[in-house]
């Protein structure tokens, strides 16, 4: 779980409970309130990562892997 105290501290901005991150060439964003979904944009606003550790749970669990 990531450290959500300093994360906010960090953000560059924080909107309706999400923290926007630059960082080099992309912008990182954390839902503060349900901080297992993230996602990473590029600065052309393109997806390039997403995190969702109940998406991945759920996949792994109908492969049958844990």
């Amino acid at each position: 779980m990531p450290d959500i105290k300093s994360i906010a501290d960090g953000a560059d901005i924080i909107v309706n409970g999400y923290a926007f991150t630059r960082k080099d060439d992309c912008v990182h964003v954390l839902n503060l309130n349900s901080p297992d979904k993230a996602v990473v944009f590029s600065l052309d606003g393109e997806v390039l990562e997403t995190i969702s550790s109940v998406v991945e749970k759920s996949h792994k669990m109908a492969w049958g892997q844990t």
